[in-house]
C-alpha cells in the first residue's frame, strides 16, 4: 500500500500505523473458522448496536496487547452508552429557555466577536 501510495500519487496513504493484538474469544482461543468461534459482527450491531461494538473495542485493551471478546462486555458497552445517553438527555431536558446570549458589542474585531460567540 505504501509503495503504490508512493509511486502513483507521490505521497503516503497515510502517517501513523496502529498495531493491535488479536480479538480472542472469551476462553481466549484466536478467533477462526475452522473452531467455529467467530463472530458476525452484523449479527452483534444487530443484537446490540454499532456503538456499543465500537466502545467495546475501542476501550476493550491497550494496543499491541490481545483482547478477549464476549457478549457480556458489548452488552455493559450499550448499558454504559444508555447511561450516557440518559443522562445528556435529562440535562437538555432541564435546561432553560430563559437564559439569552449576551450582547456581542459593536466595532469589535471578526477574531473577538468569534472568540466571543464560542463562549455564549
Amino acid at each position: 500500500m505504501i509503495f503504490s501510495g508512493l509511486k502513483y500519487t507521490g505521497k503516503a496513504p497515510f502517517d501513523t500505523v496502529l498495531i493491535h493484538g488479536l480479538v480472542r474469544d472469551a476462553q481466549g482461543r484466536k478467533m477462526s473458522k475452522s473452531l467455529g468461534n467467530g463472530i458476525d459482527p452484523l449479527e452483534i450491531i444487530d443484537k446490540y448496536g454499532a456503538d456499543a461494538l465500537r466502545f467495546t473495542l475501542a476501550t476493550g485493551n491497550s494496543p499491541g496487547n490481545d483482547m478477549r471478546f464476549s457478549d457480556e462486555r458489548v452488552e455493559a458497552s450499550r448499558n454504559f452508552a444508555n447511561k450516557i445517553w440518559n443522562a445528556a438527555r435529562f440535562i437538555l431536558m432541564n435546561l432553560g429557555d430563559d437564559e439569552k446570549a449576551p450582547h456581542i458589542p459593536e466595532g469589535l474585531a471578526l477574531e473577538d466577536k468569534w472568540i466571543l460567540s464560542l463562549y455564549n
